[in-house]
């Protein structure tokens, strides 16, 4: 359970730095087209195209279920902390799947219509800026279009933000009780 908690916290370290990503690709995407800096756009919505995605360390869950026999405390609170966990995660899993729906949907589309197949290449595979500033097609409604779409995937991190936050907190109200309950130090 340490490790996960300690994994949310970068998470949402991330999520933050996703929003204001997404925040800056908003403003450059609101200004006029012919004075926008492209190669800067690009940049900013390839690097929009990502999700801080929170793996949960089963093995510290499945220990404390076989570790303190849950039958023999189906009447104690260690029953609510645990589904409290899981329905946290579960929620935080959702927006994930949401999240993944919502670049794929907005994003991708984008790609195809508008970037060349080099700048698209250099940035998402090689980890480097687009090449040049070449758009295809680009008109303003596009970008419109664009900045309407980053605005619903920048939601999106603030809400993963959120439930990151209520699943540390589920996950650490667990914790503590095992720990003073059963004394144990897992």
């Amino acid at each position: 359970m340490k490790t996960g908690i300690a994994n949310l916290d970068g998470i949402y370290n991330r999520e933050a730095l996703l929003m204001a990503q997404d925040d800056s690709l908003v403003l450059v995407l609101g200004g006029p087209l012919a004075a926008m800096d492209k190669l800067k756009m690009q940049d900013l919505v390839l690097s929009c195209y990502t999700i801080a995605e929170f793996h949960p360390t089963t093995g510290g869950m499945s220990a404390i279920k076989n570790e303190l026999h849950l039958k023999q405390f189906s009447g104690s609170r260690l029953i609510s902390y645990i589904a409290d966990y899981e329905q946290a995660l579960n929620t935080m899993q959702k927006g994930q799947d949401l999240q993944y729906q919502n670049i794929r949907d907005y994003l991708q589309g984008f790609f195809s219509q508008h970037l060349t197949a080099a700048n698209l290449d250099g940035r998402a595979f090689q980890f480097k800026q687009p090449l040049d500033s070449q758009l295809l097609n680009v008109t303003s409604a596009d970008l419109a279009k664009l900045a309407t779409q980053v605005e619903i995937i920048k939601i999106t991190n603030m809400y993963l933000k959120l439930f990151n936050r209520t699943l540390k907190e589920k996950a650490e109200k667990l914790t503590i009780f095992i720990k003073g309950e059963y004394q144990t130090e897992k």
